[in-house]
């Protein structure tokens, strides 16, 4: 999947940059990634990224269910993760792919479907600002568009919303 990998890449860059001046940030976000009955699931890892002028926390916990997969990446960062998403309701498809847009529970929901390759990724906006963003976001292989948004809703969102709040950034 092109969406973890690159998740993986930028952790790996990001980690070898500069070492985390803090605990183990990223663990604060642990008890998000809820155990979700029928899947198996990794340990959650992540990074913590503290420099001036910016800031990053990134955990990541890999679940899969027969040939499912589905990667959760929670991430919250100062100014860089800050970029404004226009909150809209959007719907398309073509023969290809499929995206959606809209507001689940008061958090805009982003998700896109390839149909061929049977992939797609679901973000949630958990928090913006001009100073800091924090989202959810769901990347997945053999799940339908549908279930993934139903996956994405076993994660409190509120709750993650709640501990962001306590990183200090």
């Amino acid at each position: 999947m092109k969406i973890k990998l690159l998740a993986v890449i930028s952790i790996v860059l990001l980690s070898a940059v500069a070492a985390p001046a803090y605990s183990e940030t990223y663990e604060k976000f642990a008890p998000c990634f809820v155990d979700v009955n029928g899947w198996s699931a990794d340990e959650v890892t992540g990074i913590d990224l503290f420099m001036p002028n910016m800031s990053l926390v990134n955990a990541i916990r890999t679940y899969s269910s027969g040939d499912k997969e589905a990667s959760v990446m929670i991430m919250a960062g100062s100014k860089a993760l800050a970029a404004q998403q226009q909150e809209a309701n959007i719907a398309m498809e073509t023969s290809d792919f499929n995206a959606v847009s809209k507001k689940i529970d008061g958090f805009q929901v982003t998700g896109v479907y390839d149909k061929a390759n049977k992939t797609g990724s679901v973000v949630v906006i958990i928090s913006q600002t001009e100073q800091k963003g924090v989202f959810i976001t769901v990347t997945y292989t053999n799940i339908t568009e549908a279930e993934a948004i139903g996956f994405s809703r076993a994660f409190d969102w509120n709750r993650v919303k709640d501990i962001a709040k306590t990183i200090n950034f």
